[in-house]
């Protein structure tokens, strides 16, 4: 992926959410309403894979589409062209579940 701001779109069993991402040479930072993510990425002839660590911001937060936990461990992979990324997500205390990402690039940072 291209350094810079993408937008996200996830979609998962209980609906649809969107934040802001940065991916930074191999580096995520990303914000949701209830979450932060920080994490690695790799790409590879068009794939992307990547591990977040997910934090909830506020205790009382629930997410649409995550365990009611504190801190989360995400496992992405799919195809990325560098300002765009259709990406699947797996959590291993979740297993069946799968997390769909539709991320978009806005601009340079």
């Amino acid at each position: 992926m291209r350094n810079g701001l993408y937008r996200v779109w996830l979609s998962g069993p209980q609906g649809r959410e969107t934040g802001a991402m940065v991916f930074k040479d191999g580096v995520i930072f990303a914000a949701d309403r209830v979450y932060a993510y920080n994490g690695t990425y790799q790409e590879c002839a068009g794939r992307l894979t990547a591990e977040v660590t997910c934090t909830r911001l506020l205790a009382d937060q629930l997410a649409i589409n995550l365990p009611d936990m504190d801190t989360i461990t995400i496992k992405v992979t799919g195809a990325a062209n560098g300002e765009i990324a259709q990406l699947k997500g797996t959590i291993d205390n979740m297993p069946g579940v799968v997390l769909s990402y539709e991320i978009a690039f806005l601009g340079e940072v």
